[in-house]
């Protein structure tokens, strides 16, 4: 509506669209289907993308021209690419370290009460729970309606360096954050937390290569020591094949395309205005 409102007091106007984060099958407003002389007005003259995988992913759940999606890099990933990967925690170290990944919604209290509960049952599993700045973990714990005074395997993170608490763990768990990318730039395996949701809302539901999931209705701790238990080449080998994934998912900056779509639009507001 809001491209819609422009064009009516401006139809030739030149309007880009930037998909800036990650694209889960569950968002719906992406993905354009019906293709016609008005819904043509209502979409952008381009869609930018954050690299070649979020472009293939619109091009294939929706309507939009391919040659319309432009993959252009990513404007708030770029540290992704100055990172080096942490090595993977020893295996003498017994106890297993999950790192709890919560956005700021609550959709995520089904998955706070499943870790709580995992926590009851595998002493021997540590959990620490990262949660978003604008849903802090004292709301989310009361939503629940669960105790943890008496789980000695519990930990609230307490640190706002999000690589300090991926350093420390095995591996994490999350649901639909973009916090599950940076853990696998970082070295980290992830697990996805499957609600049963209709739309997937995992970002990295494309992946398959260092990453799990787990269903409410199943414990972590077999599927944790199998992780953990990786031999360093298996390990090694899913990490860079996740690492090479997301460089494509969040790609460098493209600077030369910026300059050249500048270029076009002062070009195409040059013609309009002679």
């Amino acid at each position: 509506m809001f491209v819609l409102g422009l064009r009516q007091q401006h139809d030739r106007l030149l309007i880009y669209g930037y998909q800036h984060s990650v694209v889960p099958q569950a968002a719906a407003g992406v993905f354009c289907h019906e293709w016609g002389t008005e819904a043509e007005k209502s979409l952008p003259a381009l869609v930018l993308t954050t690299g070649a995988l979020t472009a293939n992913i619109i091009n294939r759940y929706s309507s939009i021209p391919k040659e319309r999606l432009v993959p252009i890099g990513t404007l708030r990933y770029t540290y992704l690419h100055h990172i080096s990967p942490f090595p993977k925690r020893t295996s003498s170290e017994n106890t297993i370290r999950i790192l709890i990944a919560l956005e700021g919604a609550w959709e995520v209290v089904p998955m706070v009460r499943y870790t709580i509960g995992q926590a009851r049952k595998f002493p021997n599993l540590t959990f620490i729970f990262r949660s978003h700045p604008v849903l802090p973990f004292e709301k989310l714990l009361k939503r629940t309606g669960e105790k943890i005074n008496n789980l000695n395997n519990i930990e609230i993170s307490q640190t706002p360096l999000l690589f300090e608490d991926v350093q420390q763990c095995d591996m994490v768990l999350y649901w639909g954050t973009t916090v599950a990318l940076e853990a696998l730039m970082l070295g980290r395996p992830v697990i996805h937390f499957d609600r049963g949701d209709f739309f997937s809302y995992d970002p990295l539901f494309d992946l398959n290569k260092f990453k799990w999931t787990i269903s409410p209705d199943k414990d972590i701790a077999i599927l944790a020591k199998n992780i953990k238990n990786l031999s360093d080449k298996e390990y090694e080998e899913l990490r860079s094949h996740a690492e090479d994934y997301i460089k494509k998912y969040f790609q460098p900056l493209d600077e030369d395309s910026i300059l050249c779509l500048v270029q076009e639009a002062i070009s195409e507001f040059q013609s309009q205005n002679s």
